[in-house]
């Protein structure tokens, strides 16, 4: 009887270890607001993959808080903002028509800073807010949930 209560003790830490772990590399989070249409609607939820800007590529949307560099803030927080990745530290700054970002005097994005778009024009992103801070990425989507 003691073995089997030890084989169960042992099921249970194992099984509370991974649900750790995966809160520590997965996050739910709800879309609010419409600057990710078509591609995301509000009240979704999606499945977020936390990573650093090493981990990060062109084209992925994010999860990234606007503002000075402070790191990530609480999953609850409402800073979290969901945008596509336009460049990357050292990358360039995108200067077209209908995207510039804004006050950039840089001909490459700067370390430790990033680039977004949002999908829906009228979105806001770094055309308003100018370059969000590499520091400040809680990770990258995977899927709706």
């Amino acid at each position: 009887m003691t073995a089997l209560v030890a084989v169960l003790i042992l099921v249970v830490l194992l099984a509370g270890a991974g649900v750790g772990r995966a809160r520590r590399t997965l996050a739910v989070v709800t879309v609010e607001g419409t600057s990710m249409e078509p591609t995301y609607h509000w009240g979704d939820r999606i499945l977020v993959r936390r990573a650093g800007v090493d981990r990060l590529r062109v084209g992925q949307v994010i999860v990234v808080a606007a503002g000075r560099p402070v790191g990530p803030p609480p999953l609850d927080s409402p800073l979290w903002m969901i945008k596509r990745l336009v460049a990357l530290p050292g990358d360039p700054v995108p200067r077209t028509e209908t995207f510039r970002v804004h006050d950039a005097a840089e001909d490459v994005t700067p370390d430790g800073c990033l680039v977004v778009a949002a999908d829906n024009p009228d979105g806001v992103d770094s055309r308003q807010l100018g370059y969000f801070a590499a520091a400040n990425v809680l990770g990258r989507v995977l899927r709706r949930v």
